[in-house]
């Protein structure tokens, strides 16, 4: 079965990344390849993803944009924006943080299976995927697994 997965902002950067130490090599060819899984996983992005691309400073900024243009996109609905300021409220994301709440809420509003990401700090570490588990199941919500792409891609090398 094919798992729906939003992916954020970080995904497309790391495709694109050129820089040669080990862990954005590393990181490149794993998102290269979780990119490429298109049979077990359906992939979503949102506005979010490109307005923080197209504000993006690097230098791949642009190819980092043709890659999320290449995938489906999920809207922001009033919902999202509701949930997203609930996250804020009860500190899963820093307040100033409208992205990665966004983008948080986005996964959990449109019920995706994963959402994926190379942010431990704020999204991709075992605190805070508590901490959203206990807020989903305040709202009545699904709880999205929350990961960097290694980890999904292990649910393909263990099935």
């Amino acid at each position: 079965m094919r798992r729906r997965v939003y992916i954020d902002t970080t995904i497309p950067s790391y495709a694109v990344e050129r820089r040669a130490d080990i862990a954005a090599r590393y990181r490149r060819s794993t998102t290269r390849r979780f990119l490429a899984a298109t049979a077990r996983f359906d992939f979503f992005v949102s506005d979010v993803v490109r307005a923080e691309l197209a504000r993006g400073a690097f230098p791949r900024c642009r190819d980092a944009l043709g890659v999320a243009a290449k995938i489906r996109d999920l809207p922001i609905v009033p919902e999202v924006v509701q949930v997203a300021s609930v996250f804020r409220e009860n500190l899963l994301v820093p307040s100033h943080d409208i992205g990665d709440s966004l983008h948080l809420a986005i996964a959990v509003v449109h019920r995706m299976d994963a959402l994926a990401t190379w942010n431990y700090r704020h999204l991709a570490n075992p605190r805070k995927r508590r901490h959203l588990a206990v807020l989903c199941g305040r709202l009545g919500l699904a709880v999205p697994d929350v990961a960097p792409p290694d980890e999904l891609l292990e649910e393909i090398w263990d099935a």
